[in-house]
């Protein structure tokens, strides 16, 4: 602040440069320059992630774990409880899917633009990634897909693709029987206390690819050729809903993915999560195999708490 004719000045916590009043009035406290909100948006997340690696090192710590001589990351939490799926929710995905279906119906007959994931054994690191990672976190990333699961038309073209008998109108049959009848409050309409009620080759590329940053910083440590190894820690962290909310703990598998068979291990991983890990080929994990053997363990829980994926 700085002292003027009008009294105390607010000046930007950026640049320095003094605050027009009415910026200041509504209790900003970084001036409308580009520049500065990209420094201030870069510092409150520089902030926020020294806050989530505290709270984690804290939680480790007071469950016996020490943070400074093993293996552990921080993903996010989500914290819908589960209520009644909304009519006006259903309402709301059956008009995106019926607009999707017509978008697709419309097109020139072709091959699927999407393909299904190839029949492939996942790689150990992917799979242990998301059964421990994902588990705890339970779905952070599946809140987005709200009332229209991000099913496009390229979506729908896919499932044709599987299913030749399906038509338009049998298409948003097909959707809506897995609606549930409870989901989890503020996330996607197929988001439930188990996961998500669609069989994996029916969602979208989106929701069968996507990996978040946290888990992304965690599987490029794991190829390092220095990566860790034995017991990784996943902490899972609500900033807006009350800190640390669950930590579970996997084996850090020796050898690493190839990049270029990454994506389709994710799927497969996703799959896993809400028993549909074979639906459309995906050949299971073999017997005897490091992610059979190595199952993620929840801190003071089961071995299968409940997730999102």
């Amino acid at each position: 602040m700085e002292e003027g004719s009008k009294g105390v000045r607010r000046t930007c916590g950026e640049c320095g440069d003094t605050l027009d009043d009415l910026w200041a009035a509504a209790g900003k406290s970084v001036c409308p320059a580009l520049a500065c909100q990209a420094a201030a948006t870069r510092r409150r997340q520089r902030e926020r992630m020294a806050l989530r690696t505290e709270l984690a090192r804290r939680e480790l710590a007071a469950r016996g774990v020490d943070p400074t001589r093993t293996s552990w990351s921080v993903v996010p939490s989500f914290q819908g409880g589960a209520v009644p799926l909304p009519q006006a929710h259903r309402a709301a995905f059956v008009a995106h899917l019926i607009a999707a279906v017509d978008e697709a119906a419309s097109r020139d007959p072709g091959p699927s633009p999407s393909t299904p994931v190839a029949a492939r054994t996942p790689a150990p690191a992917e799979a242990l990634a998301f059964e421990a990672g994902c588990r705890s976190c339970r779905g952070h990333c599946c809140r987005r897909g709200g009332t229209t699961a991000f099913i496009t038309a390229d979506t729908v073209r896919r499932v044709w693709s599987r299913h030749p008998d399906l038509t338009p109108a049998t298409t948003t049959e097909y959707y809506t029987r897995f609606l549930p009848d409870t989901h989890l409050e503020g996330s996607c309409v197929f988001h439930t206390a188990t996961g998500c009620t669609l069989p994996r080759a029916s969602r979208s590329d989106s929701c069968n690819r996507y990996l978040c940053s946290d888990l992304d910083d965690t599987l490029r440590s794991w190829r390092e050729p220095e990566g860790p190894s034995g017991t990784h820690y996943f902490a899972a962290i609500s900033l807006e809903g009350g800190g640390v909310t669950g930590v579970a703990s996997t084996e850090v598998p020796r050898g690493t993915p190839r990049k270029a068979d990454r994506l389709d291990q994710i799927a497969h991983a996703h799959g896993r999560l809400t028993g549909h890990g074979n639906a459309g080929g995906i050949a299971p994990t073999p017997p005897g195999s490091a992610a059979s053997n190595s199952r993620p363990t929840e801190l003071g829980g089961s071995a299968d708490p409940p997730g999102g994926g």
